[in-house]
């Protein structure tokens, strides 16, 4: 048993060290804004007119605009 965490096992620990691992992006990465700012331009889409944008590009994060020309999270 570990004085520091009684009751922790190294099993426990390992996993709690890779799940914080995954989460930390990699030194020297840009970090993503919540919301890209309204100066970026999207693309208009032919099927509902609308303007997307992804942001960061190739993230897989899609933004909409809305109609106060700002951009808001797409799901």
């Amino acid at each position: 048993m570990y004085a520091k965490w009684p009751g922790v096992t190294p099993l426990i620990r390992e996993a709690a060290l890779r799940m914080r691992m995954a989460m930390e992006a990699p030194a020297g990465m840009p970090q993503p804004t919540s919301v890209p700012s309204a100066d970026l331009q999207g693309s208009i889409s032919e099927d509902d007119g609308h303007e997307y944008l992804e942001h960061p590009e190739g993230s897989g994060q899609w933004f909409l605009r809305d109609e106060s020309g700002e951009w808001r999270a797409w799901k």
